[in-house]
């Protein structure tokens, strides 16, 4: 819990630097990707773990399922619009990166911890 609070004062300490700079030639769209693929992968490995238990699971569908989105939404501006953006493939799937690594790690010294074994198993 005191890594957590660290984190959150440090990141708020931060906040006020870090939006005064802009990083030159990322638009919001891959921003809006970026943050897509968190979400997507971060959500779907919290599904997965909390019905399953099983971290090594609940990695491979968090990676997947923000890939998954990022292909399908380039997929839907492929026939839309006639472009297929790998920069904003790989921005989506970055995201989910980012966000499922880390979370990985924490559910593994969770059952190790614990000895959990997800809601459907209990």
């Amino acid at each position: 819990m005191k890594k957590v609070v660290l984190v959150l004062l440090l990141g708020l300490g931060l906040s006020p630097v870090m939006n005064a700079q802009t990083i030159e030639g990322i638009g919001d769209d891959k921003i809006m990707h970026f943050a897509a693929g968190a979400f997507v992968g971060a959500g779907t490995q919290m599904l997965v773990y909390s019905q399953t238990g099983s971290y090594q699971k609940a990695f491979i569908y968090g990676l997947a399922a923000s890939f998954s989105v990022g292909l399908l939404k380039e997929g839907i501006d492929q026939i839309n619009y006639g472009g297929f953006d790998s920069k904003d493939l790989l921005a989506t799937f970055l995201g989910g990166v980012v966000v499922v690594i880390p979370l990985n790690f924490s559910w593994k010294s969770h059952k190790k911890k614990t000895g959990w074994v997800g809601v459907k198993n209990e």
